[in-house]
């Protein structure tokens, strides 16, 4: 695993100092990113430094593998503020294709559920489709329980 190294960011200026540090991608910083976003969802909107800014600003945290200087896994957690507290949401888990299987889901998830616990969320959210096999077992595996809920979404 040691060729894969995993890198957490909390906001612009730690992503832009210590992830890219590790990426030599030159001006196109979020090319491997918006690929990665594709594979979760082929409409998926393009990321830009704007929405970036936004995310972190909302107090969103990104952990990203890469291998040979190229991002090729992300996972994020978004947390959410109640009236009876706060609690997270991961997002956007995906790991490129060509690596899959090498345990880096996992790598993501486990170090997102250990800031999770630092911030003494109340408990995690996720949402992932049916087919995708591999990602159920592994979220059961770490400890999340299927919830019977009917999702609803209302496009604006």
């Amino acid at each position: 695993m040691e060729k894969y190294k995993i890198v957490v960011a909390h906001d612009s200026d730690n992503f832009f100092n210590e992830a890219l540090s590790e990426i030599s991608s030159g001006p196109e910083h979020f090319k491997n990113l918006n690929l990665l976003l594709q594979h979760l969802s082929n409409g998926s909107p393009k990321m830009t430094l704007a929405s970036f800014e936004k995310f972190f600003k909302a107090g969103g945290i990104i952990v990203i593998a890469t291998h040979n200087n190229e991002i090729i896994g992300m996972a994020t957690l978004v947390t959410v503020t109640k009236l009876n507290g706060v609690t997270g949401r991961i997002e956007h888990v995906v790991v490129d294709p060509v690596h899959q299987g090498n345990g880096l889901s996992r790598k993501l998830m486990d170090e997102l559920i250990k800031i999770a616990r630092s911030k003494k969320l109340r408990y995690l959210d996720l949402t992932t489709e049916p087919k995708r096999i591999a990602a159920n077992g592994l979220y059961q595996s770490l400890g999340f329980i299927k919830r019977e809920t009917n999702p609803y979404r209302l496009i604006l």
